[in-house]
């Protein structure tokens, strides 16, 4: 499992949009499971109401669906292709979890997207002035 980021440089977005290139170049999808809490963009009152009643149904299907929506604030995503499983699990507008069984692809994202780093992270390490005395 990887966690990528959900926004790029300059706040890119990093969505579903943005995925399907990489997944229709990578895999062959037959069909998507998912439920969305929260996204925003044309048609996502009808993509929410999957937060509960999940929606399930082919590749086209859900591109017909999910057209128009920018952003998955929460929601998760099961693929199943011909080559293995995917799941996607977009968390709080943050970040999204990656976890595949066909290989290569996680690296594949990875590279793409870059890894999801903390804001919290970045303030876990000492100042630089601070020495072992200080505690």
């Amino acid at each position: 499992m990887i966690c990528i980021r959900q926004h790029g440089d300059g706040q890119q977005l990093f969505d579903i949009e943005q995925f399907l290139p990489v997944l229709e170049e990578n895999v062959d999808i037959v069909r998507w499971d998912i439920q969305v809490d929260w996204c925003s963009g044309d048609n996502c009152l009808l993509v929410e109401k999957s937060a509960n009643a999940p929606w399930g149904g082919t590749h086209e299907e859900f591109k017909d669906l999910y057209k128009g929506i920018l952003q998955t604030i929460d929601g998760e995503f099961r693929i199943v292709a011909t080559q293995g499983n995917i799941h996607m699990l977009a968390v709080d507008s943050s970040y999204w979890e990656i976890d595949s069984s066909i290989p290569g692809l996680e690296c594949i994202f990875m590279s793409l997207f870059g890894p999801y780093v903390s804001p919290f992270a970045l303030h876990l390490s000492p100042p630089d002035n601070f020495e072992a005395g200080d505690l």
